[in-house]
């Protein structure tokens, strides 16, 4: 019977630690690194990359992100590079090349799109009427980095569905994101 006990202790313990945490409205975290003794630094530049449309669309979140960031960090900056492509098909941390880029900046926070998925459902508004709904499904990826020290800091894999992808005014995300450079 003990022996049993111990078991169901296990693998429930395990199962537990494999949960995504639920950070804000259809947020989660689904993977997270975190460095012993953490403290937020005193300057950050917001980094990210790629082609196409998603520029307009993080420019806005950066500035967005700017806003809330500026409560807890004195300096802060957004850079946006779209000669570097940082791929939608990101599967996981080691694809994101941040190796190459050379930043004069100490604190780097790199965020990157991955998994990226686009569904249409159907909203029954009232009988006999119907709306589709286009939500996108994507990993959100950031990653604060200690370029003098070439160290990852935090690392952060967020789960999120949103109206639009990389949309500004997803206060669900933004909170979370500062919420995770600041955890006090």
């Amino acid at each position: 019977m003990k022996q049993l006990l111990f078991i169901f202790i296990i693998v429930s313990l395990n199962l537990y630690g494999q949960k995504a945490r639920k950070v804000g409205y259809n947020v989660k975290v689904v993977e997270e690194y975190t460095v012993e003794n953490y403290k937020l630094p005193d300057s950050i530049l917001f980094f990210s990359g790629g082609k196409g449309e998603i520029e307009y669309n993080y420019r806005l979140f950066f500035k967005k992100l700017k806003k809330k960031m500026n409560k807890v960090v004195k300096y802060v900056d957004s850079e946006f590079d779209d000669n570097i492509d940082f791929s939608q098909s990101i599967k996981s941390f080691e694809d994101i090349d941040y190796d190459s880029l050379n930043f004069k900046q100490r604190y780097v926070c790199v965020f990157s799109l991955g998994d990226v998925e686009k569904n249409k459902s159907k909203l029954n508004i009232e009988e006999g009427k119907s709306r589709s709904m286009l939500t996108w499904n994507y990993s959100f990826y950031m990653m604060l980095l200690d370029t003098d020290n070439d160290r990852v800091l935090i690392k952060r894999k967020f789960k999120v569905t949103s109206s639009e992808l990389i949309y500004k005014n997803n206060s669900s995300l933004l909170k979370a994101i500062k919420n995770e450079l600041n955890p006090e």
